[in-house]
């Protein structure tokens, strides 16, 4: 590749090779990973094989090499990886960059918790918390966005310990660096916070709100891979509210996100989706045969109801009474029958007021 053979300048990372790494950060947003895969390999065998172990653009190549596996759900390796840059970052102080390794690892710890695909551990969230912590105490000048993030990340934490008050104390803190240097991603971070934070207190309306805003604003950004992830949040979200129209919904919602997982390789989240789509079935296979068996009592009931009906009509000299039973549902809520006593001075008082008893009364002397 051209770029990479005009070489370094003096004290410097040549222009076209940063400009090769804006495209790869470009290209993760896309979701192109052909073309970062392709990016960093020509890099790796070009460049970074003369660069120092320490190096600013090894770092930040490591970075994207991370971003790239964790994105394509190949976890164990974007763990090494991270693990590696934390390491290294560390050792040449780069603070931003270990807060951005701390966050990325968090993220993929917290994946199975936040997908609920049954696979965490409580005491995960123990120690990815006190990590964040740890790192974000550290007493140097920061990168806004880096420590928003960071942030948003906590909150969600404390709201998955069920600590609701230093949840919202860290969402706060978030929300107060984006108001001092506002931008469109980091307002995606805030809203995503918010609804995590309100699924936490059951309040899932609230939260597929917020959820909803965060996939909007993403899509309109073109951040097809985070927008693809935020919709298996909403339909998961739409699972466990279990409702038949909900359950409509996740199934229509769970099928598109499928195949843009699928039109981007990412085998993990279609392992996700697909098992989320069989408890849907199973879900969908319940509620017909209860359904199926509640028509059935009721429709029994209504056979025995129909039981309760006279089978003849009161004889009252000058009239002609006729009456007829006919239910809104397979049973009702409203009872015929006939009863005959002497009005002894009763009078139609006492007609109007059997009227408006439950139960329609027939009368005669």
């Amino acid at each position: 590749m051209r770029v990479l053979k005009l070489g370094v300048k003096a004290g410097g990372i040549s222009d076209e090779l940063s400009l090769n790494q804006s495209i790869i950060n470009a290209s993760l947003w896309l979701a192109d990973f052909k073309d970062v895969e392709q990016r960093l390999e020509v890099i790796n065998r070009d460049f970074l094989k003369s660069e120092s172990y320490l190096d600013e653009t090894t770092l930040n190549i490591l970075y994207l090499k991370g971003c790239l596996q964790r994105y394509k759900g190949d976890f164990s390796s974007a763990i090494s990886t991270f693990t590696d840059l934390m390491e290294r970052s560390r050792q040449t102080h780069d603070y931003d960059r270990n807060l951005q390794a701390n966050h990325c690892l968090a993220e993929i710890i917290l994946e199975s918790h936040l997908l609920e695909t049954g696979n965490t551990n409580s005491s995960e969230l123990d120690i990815v918390l006190d990590m964040l912590v740890d790192v974000i105490k550290t007493p140097q000048k920061v990168r806004t966005q880096s420590e928003l993030a960071t942030q948003c990340l906590i909150s969600v934490i404390y709201a998955l310990k069920g600590n609701q008050d230093l949840a919202e104390a860290a969402v706060a803190e978030a929300d107060s660096i984006y108001q001092k240097n506002p931008s469109k991603q980091d307002r995606i971070w805030i809203a995503l916070t918010k609804a995590r934070l309100a699924l936490a207190r059951s309040q899932d309306k609230l939260a597929l709100e917020h959820l909803s805003t965060a996939a909007q604003w993403l899509e309109e950004m073109e951040g097809r891979w985070w927008h693809a992830r935020v919709m298996l949040e909403i339909g998961i979200l739409l699972l466990k509210r279990n409702g038949p129209e909900d359950i409509d919904q996740a199934q229509n919602t769970f099928r598109e996100v499928l195949s843009e997982f699928k039109d981007m390789d990412v085998s993990f989240y279609q392992d996700v989706i697909i098992e989320k789509l069989r408890q849907l079935k199973r879900i969908s296979r319940a509620q017909a045969i209860a359904h199926r068996k509640i028509t059935q009592e009721l429709a029994e009931a209504g056979r025995v109801q129909n039981t309760f009906i006279p089978t003849h009509s009161p004889t009252i000299a000058g009239y002609q009474v006729a009456g007829v039973l006919l239910p809104a549902h397979e049973t009702s809520g409203i009872f015929m029958t006939s009863l005959s006593w002497k009005m002894a001075g009763w009078g139609w008082s006492s007609l109007m007021l059997a009227i408006r008893e439950p139960a329609l009364r027939y009368i005669w002397q």
